[in-house]
């Protein structure tokens, strides 16, 4: 038997719907299940949070490791997948790009890509309750700017907005820890 699949949560403590000691009702919490590597994240983001939004729901960000998760589930990366499927996922996500209106592009000139450091400042900014700041961009980045993300996210000394500027030798010694991530084909 197969073990479970561990996701990793970035959010808030889920709380319940009881009132604190204050008698204000808590936000009802509601998990995402998301992959800053899948185009399908980037085509339902922004309608998913405009949900969550007007029904004052507490996002609980959780990060899906999708090279760990196909094989626990019976899928296969994009690469390894049949000719016809990949046709068929190419004709799904042009017709959900045109229903929705979203500028999408289905061959992304820097995708497939690593997502573990896109992943790594989700984490981080979730704890600071700033993963708004940075997650919209970064899916716009791949899927409509075709920016190449581990790149873009710190060319400038901000990531998205957030400032992710630090001293040299600092800086230095977190690239010598923590290589640029190198592009990857199963990650779709």
């Amino acid at each position: 038997m197969a073990k479970p699949v561990e996701t990793l949560y970035v959010g808030p403590a889920l709380r319940s719907r009881e009132k604190d000691g204050e008698g204000a009702s808590m936000p009802r919490p509601i998990e995402y299940y998301f992959s800053c590597s899948s185009p399908w994240s980037y085509l339902g983001h922004a309608k998913f949070t405009a949900i969550a939004k007007k029904h004052a729901l507490m996002i609980a960000y959780r990060l899906l490791p999708l090279p760990r998760l196909f094989p626990e589930t019976g899928g296969l990366p994009l690469s390894k997948r049949h000719p016809v499927r990949q046709d068929y996922r190419l004709i799904e996500l042009q017709r959900w790009r045109d229903k929705n209106g979203v500028d999408l592009k289905l061959r992304p000139k820097y995708w497939p890509f690593d997502p573990s450091l896109a992943d790594r400042v989700i984490i981080a900014l979730s704890a600071l309750g700033r993963v708004e700041d940075f997650l919209p961009q970064a899916l716009a980045a791949v899927f409509s700017s075709e920016q190449n993300l581990p790149r873009a996210m710190f060319s400038t000394g901000k990531c998205f907005g957030v400032r992710t500027d630090c001293p040299a030798s600092t800086r230095r010694s977190r690239q010598a820890a923590s290589p640029m991530p190198r592009m990857r084909d199963d990650f779709a």
